[in-house]
């Protein structure tokens, strides 16, 4: 088995970060329309199972208000 650096885990984790971001945005856009930049930027910053935890909720929601109460809910759940 390689032996695999701390740098290297973070580089993989953040590509999973990133391409989860990326792979969500677009079922999101249909659901939601058009995703402010801000709402966009903060769906970027979400964890890997943060990501995982919004691809859950993702089928139920029908506005972009949704999507925004979610993460105005995670964030403040996140934070404390």
């Amino acid at each position: 088995m390689p032996y695999v650096t701390s740098v290297e885990r973070l580089a993989k984790a953040e590509g999973l970060t990133e391409g989860g971001a990326g792979v969500l945005l677009r079922p999101l856009r249909r659901v939601c329309g058009p995703l402010p930049e801000d709402v966009e930027g903060r769906i970027r910053s979400l964890s890997y199972p943060d990501l995982e935890a919004l691809s859950e909720e993702l089928l139920a929601f029908r506005a972009l208000d949704d999507l925004k109460a979610w993460l105005d809910a995670h964030v403040s759940r996140s934070a404390e």
